[in-house]
């Protein structure tokens, strides 16, 4: 008797709990992801041997196909509540803010993700299963932020209505739709590739936020003078990322701007710094397990200063009374704060190791349908 196909094992585990109703958003697409992968990693030409010749597997995939369904139904509900309570305003920014803070950042047991991951890759339908994917000579594998890390950036940066957040490199939009749909800022992702540009700009119609747009654009060719906050999760490198660096190096001598960008030294982090011994940009601090987040405000000229002092350029972006000039505030949620400090007290791992983490990047690995979940 051949023996049972890899999945039919797989399909099993999946068909618990029976009725998916009572899960939340975050467990509803966990749970969908791990369907997602069986039906990418099944070889049609090869199904229908799998169905002939071993007795149960065709009651098995229909009762896969039957589950899909039933999460994807319960994923449209659960998903349409939230996103009815973004469009009516009853669930402000703040509120929005808090609720996946607080869900938490602690890994689970097995595979990627973590609940507020969960709820947040769910509501913006962010899948961390890799398909192929045509990508520039200069571009990175599109990684979406981990949750920790977008607390983080609004922690640090801590956006404001008059403030603009240039997504550079934004990808599928999970740090530019959460950043607006957690604040009131005014938020752009700026993306190379077509569609993310249009999925992202769905999801953010979808969940009426109007405080968020997506362009189609090499970065090299925007106008970025309007913004104030800079992120960017090592989204290019060469010389791509040395032009990026050089205009906000210029911004900074201009005005008093914000970078919040992560990735490795080489090809990329090497060009901040080298703005940085120019005096256009000053190295605040390095953040994260490994230094790989630089935070770095612009040094406006002392003609520009001048300016400033009478409301032509924007004032300091301290967020708090009594600090030193220029100073980045940091203060996070109190969520955040709390999981630091049960952190502190009981391990000396990081808040939220890195879950797969990717060569020099810090996200997910993007797995391939080889892979196992």
């Amino acid at each position: 008797m051949a023996a049972n196909p890899w999945w039919i094992a797989r399909v099993t585990a999946l068909l618990a709990p029976a009725d998916v109703r009572a899960l939340d958003l975050g467990a509803l697409w966990r749970l969908r992801e791990r369907l997602q992968f069986v039906r990418l990693n099944v070889d049609p030409a090869l199904l229908g041997d799998d169905l002939a010749a071993v007795p149960g597997s065709a009651a098995a995939w229909a009762a896969f196909g039957r589950r899909e369904a039933q999460v994807l139904a319960a994923l449209a509900l659960a998903g349409g509540r939230v996103a009815d309570r973004l469009r009516s305003g009853s669930l402000g920014h703040a509120a929005f803010r808090a609720h996946w803070e607080e869900l938490g950042f602690a890994p689970h047991a097995e595979g990627a993700g973590t609940p507020a991951d969960d709820f947040l890759d769910g509501m913006f339908h962010v899948s961390r299963l890799a398909v192929d994917e045509a990508r520039a000579a200069f571009a990175m594998l599109n990684l979406a932020s981990r949750a920790e890390r977008v607390a983080d950036f609004l922690g640090v940066t801590q956006p404001q209505a008059d403030d603009v957040v240039f997504d550079l490199g934004s990808g599928s939009g999970k740090l530019a739709l959460t950043v607006a749909a957690s604040t009131a800022a005014r938020v752009r992702g700026v993306e190379l590739v077509g569609a993310y540009v249009d999925e992202a700009s769905r999801c953010a119609a979808h969940l009426g936020l109007g405080n968020s747009d997506f362009v189609q654009a090499d970065v090299r060719e925007l106008d970025l003078s309007q913004g104030t906050i800079f992120y960017l999760y090592y989204p290019f490198h060469g010389r791509v990322a040395q032009a990026v660096a050089q205009t906000l190096g210029r911004l900074g001598r201009a005005g008093d701007i914000t970078i919040y960008a992560s990735g490795p030294a080489n090809d990329y982090g090497e060009f901040f710094l080298a703005e940085v011994e120019q005096g256009a940009l000053r190295l605040v601090e390095r953040r994260g397990e490994f230094g790989e987040v630089m935070v770095l405000r612009g040094v406006p000229s002392p003609r520009v200063r001048g300016e400033g002092a009478t409301g032509g350029v924007p004032s300091p972006r301290n967020r708090g009374e009594g600090q030193g000039e220029g100073d980045v505030v940091v203060r996070p949620s109190a969520t955040v704060l709390a999981a630091n400090a049960d952190q502190t007290r009981h391990s000396t791992r990081p808040l939220t190791p890195t879950l797969s983490p990717s060569p020099g990047r810090g996200g997910y690995w993007r797995r391939s349908r080889s892979s196992s979940s």
